[in-house]
């Protein structure tokens, strides 16, 4: 029993094309699931970066590149966009500290997609799954939970909670789970109380 390798991968970049539309009611719930998920992982990754470095996050404008970007890869019959987090712990972990980097990323993708795919046949799958638990390491901060537990254990318990149907029963359910819990906290900790 050998490795599992990634085998073909068809060379060159797609041609833009319009999608079929005529799925498209039987895909809008995936596809809600799809947006949430994207944009809570998007968002998720802009904050700790930017508390790591101390500026401010724009949640709007990475909805607007979140949205291009989904535009364009569906065009393009790619997959749904994210903001990455094997990508930017990579570039993190080797000291990027600007946008290009992206852009050079982007670069070197396209063209390992035009010459280099000949060369991926032999890799095993558990070269790409090292590759991303390696820079994804980085992104797990265990003093975030002390910090919770010292300070809120229901925000612990919450973390709690929501890792454990996320890593065990199911990605969509953890994350739906804890944004409906977070907005049901919100909404009782603004609604007028009566006397």
């Amino acid at each position: 029993a050998g490795l599992e390798v990634v085998g073909d991968v068809p060379s060159g970049l797609p041609a833009p094309r319009v999608p079929p539309v005529g799925a498209a009611p039987k895909v809008a719930f995936l596809t809600a699931q799809m947006v949430v998920i994207g944009y809570l992982e998007s968002t998720a990754v802009e904050t700790k970066y930017a508390t790591a470095r101390r500026y401010r996050i724009q949640p709007v404008r990475e909805a607007l590149a979140l949205g291009l970007a989904n535009l364009w890869s569906g065009l393009a019959g790619g997959y749904p966009v994210t903001g990455s987090f094997s990508r930017s712990a990579t570039n993190a972990a080797n000291g990027s500290q600007s946008p290009l980097c992206n852009a050079v990323s982007g670069l070197v993708v396209a063209l390992a997609l035009a010459c280099l795919t000949p060369l991926f046949r032999a890799m095993p799958y558990n070269v790409l799954g090292a590759v991303v638990a390696v820079a994804a390491v980085n992104l797990v901060d265990p003093r975030e939970a002390v910090f919770l537990w010292r300070s809120s254990k229901r925000e612990w318990c919450l973390l709690v909670f929501t890792f454990a149907l996320t890593a065990f029963v199911a990605l969509e359910l953890g994350i739906l789970t804890a944004v409906a819990i977070c907005v049901a906290q919100v909404r009782i900790s603004v609604s007028p109380r009566s006397s």
